[in-house]
């Protein structure tokens, strides 16, 4: 699996449509997908919109990722069991020490070790509001810590 997520932002091409980067990227990531994918059939949706919230068909992701586009930021695949080897990290460019980064990312891992915790898996039903809440909370506070990592990895201070 190639780690070169750049055609997550290269959606459209110079006349409105798809281009055929994108499309492929879309297909890397459902065969990605397919190993988190569940006795009901369905994977995570990382769209715009689905936020990873909703679980649906691979052709219905597709057609999510090409209507709405991908989470720009999503590029470690962690909802969907991807992972990061702390030796690949990069702390060049940083005044940040490298325990200070590394707890970060711990703490970026253990949220979604949460978020993995709850999710609700062989289940027909739609989760409740309050489950959707509680995703939506994880998700939001995920996306403020991966912000500051990318924040901090990018700007010394």
């Amino acid at each position: 699996m190639s780690s070169d997520r750049s055609w997550m932002k290269r959606r459209f091409n110079g006349m409105g449509g798809i281009t055929d980067e994108y499309k492929r990227g879309v297909d890397d990531f459902v065969k990605f997908a397919q190993q988190t994918k569940g006795a009901h059939g369905l994977i995570g949706c990382p769209c715009t919109k689905c936020k990873n919230l909703a679980w649906i068909t691979e052709d219905d992701v597709k057609f999510h990722l090409y209507q709405n586009g991908i989470i720009e930021a999503y590029t470690v695949w962690h909802h969907h069991g991807e992972k990061v080897d702390r030796r690949d990290r990069n702390y060049a460019g940083t005044s940040r020490n490298r325990n200070e980064v590394d707890d970060m990312y711990d703490a970026f891992e253990m949220l979604s070790d949460i978020g993995e915790h709850y999710r609700l898996k062989n289940v027909e039903e739609e989760p409740n509001k309050e489950a959707v809440d509680f995703y939506k909370l994880v998700n939001d506070v995920k996306g403020i810590c991966l912000g500051l990592l990318i924040f901090r990895g990018n700007n010394s201070i």
